[in-house]
């Protein structure tokens, strides 16, 4: 393959980027505001930008603290369905063996002392309470006094009928166990007819409870509660400040907590055989501690990038505007001439050049009028130069007060001749705008000793052409023509213009 057709597309890329990278440099010439614009525009998108990823980060956090803390409750529940589990196959023993002359069976004794040496020690006693309400045969103490148990809500509930399943009492006091606090799991009774004979009750200690919702350590977690589905807490473990595990959480005597479960949106889990569901709180805070230190360093870095954005937009622009007035004044200076103030000959090529082709596109007029001040070299012999040059001022002064119009424009075309480009203009509007340049200098009285009319005059040339596209060398056929009026004019007595109508150029 050519090299040449290997090199040709960046070839072609470089020269589209150049141009683009120039009119984009143009642009900014002309407008250096946009640069500021730019600047913060670009900053306001860094801090939305910064703004959107620390909402986002947020929300990622709390979901993942929500995750985990979901994580922890499912393995607490997930613990307690395994005991819950054997707990109901003892309940169901205890129940289905009962004997009025020996409420707990030798055997059935031997399995709850079994179920509670592979359920974490939670089991604190078992027994029967009677249908009258009385306790039956406990588990550790068969002889132990009798105790009126009617008051308890297990009881309640098993005896109004208002349940037949596993039930889970409130948080109690235990009334065989020196008042320790407990839980009872319990399970009714029934004769072969179905009447209420009892409930089978096993007693789970508060504290042997709490320390096993305690033994699934987690950062992630500030609390761990487990609830019945009615709300009220059995037991709790919170995460103490700076404590690398959870601790149990002290309850006084008597004092039942309650949660509105229509409540809490996430984290819950449901024990498996029990009415019971655990509830893990996530340690946003712990979370959000993290985000804010986060977010207040990388707010700070965005701000003081955005900051200096802004800033440098702004120095920026001022050194772009400095450079453009910069160049505008060096452009104003390339195109002006020192002496007069009016336009220099580049000045008049160049526009001259440029109506022609937007005056050729629609086959429109374009006049020119070429002024000569009369015997300017005898003027300069005779007062000096230096009053000659204040002459040259005061006639461009008054050759540019006719030029009124946006679109004419007088220009020096050097020494002492002048021109004017007229376009849009037809002959009749041209020779009038003539002479009244003619009288304009005529008017300002200069005294001239050695001019025929004893002051300051110029002769005028005028030409109109209609502009025609594909002529050559156009601008120097207009200006030959109108230089050749101005002959005739000088020819004919100076002070006076003579005029020229073209159909086209040959």
């Amino acid at each position: 393959m050519p090299l040449r057709s290997v090199t040709a597309p960046f070839a072609y890329a470089g020269r589209v980027l150049r141009r683009w990278s120039r009119g984009l440099l143009a642009i900014l010439d002309a407008r250096p505001g946009l640069i500021c614009v730019a600047g913060v525009l670009c900053a306001i998108v860094v801090l939305a930008s910064m703004i959107a990823w620390l909402i986002a980060d947020h929300t990622d956090r709390i979901e993942r603290a929500h995750g985990r803390a979901q994580s922890v409750a499912l393995l607490v529940a997930g613990g307690l369905s395994a005991n819950m589990h054997i707990y109901d196959a003892l309940l169901d023993d205890m129940a289905a063996t009962r004997d009025p002359e020996a409420p707990l069976a030798d055997n059935v004794r031997e399995r709850i002392r079994f179920g509670q040496a592979i359920s974490h020690e939670l089991l604190d006693d078992a027994f029967i309470v009677g249908a009258n309400g009385m306790l039956e045969a406990p588990l550790d103490n068969p002889s132990a006094p009798s105790v009126d148990l009617r008051d308890r809500d297990y009881f309640k509930a098993f005896a109004r009928g208002d349940s037949h399943d596993l039930y889970v009492s409130e948080p109690l006091v235990s009334r065989i166990r020196d008042g320790r606090r407990s839980i009872a799991l319990a399970r009714r009774i029934e004769a072969p007819d179905h009447a209420f004979e009892g409930v089978a009750v096993l007693a789970v200690g508060l504290d042997n409870f709490q320390r096993f919702i305690s033994s699934f350590e987690s950062r992630d977690v500030v609390a761990v509660r487990v609830v019945r589905l009615d709300g009220v807490v059995l037991g709790s473990a919170v995460h103490p400040d700076n404590a690398p595990s959870l601790a149990t959480k002290e309850v006084a005597d008597g004092a039942i907590e309650r949660i509105d479960l229509a409540r809490v949106k996430c984290c819950v889990a449901h024990v498996s055989g029990a009415p019971l569901a655990v509830i893990a709180t996530p340690s946003t805070e712990l979370t959000l501690g993290r985000w804010r230190s986060q977010a207040i360093w990388q707010g700070a870095l965005a701000a003081a990038f955005a900051t200096t954005l802004v800033l440098g937009s702004m120095a920026l622009e001022s050194v772009m505007r400095s450079r453009y007035e910069a160049l505008a004044e060096l452009r104003k200076i390339s195109l002006t001439d020192a002496l007069t103030g009016l336009s220099n000959r580049r000045a008049l090529d160049s526009r001259l050049d440029e109506e022609w082709h937007r005056a050729s596109r629609n086959n429109r007029k374009l006049s020119i009028l070429f002024i000569d001040i009369d015997r300017f070299k005898l003027f300069n012999d005779e007062y000096g130069h230096a009053v000659g040059d204040e002459v040259l001022r005061s006639v461009a002064q008054a050759i540019g007060a006719q030029a009124r119009r946006a679109q004419d424009m007088a220009a020096r075309y050097g020494g002492e001749e002048f021109a004017v480009v007229l376009p849009d203009t037809d002959a009749p509007e041209a020779a009038r705008m003539a002479e009244r340049v003619r009288h304009a200098v005529e008017e300002l009285r200069i005294e001239h000793a050695k001019s025929d009319a004893g002051a300051v005059t110029v002769s005028v040339g005028c030409t109109t052409v209609t502009a025609t596209a594909g002529v050559e060398h156009a601008v120097e056929k207009l200006l030959e023509a109108a230089d050749a009026q101005l002959l005739i004019a000088k020819a004919s007595g100076r002070n006076r213009v003579c005029a020229s109508v073209l159909d086209t150029f040959a």
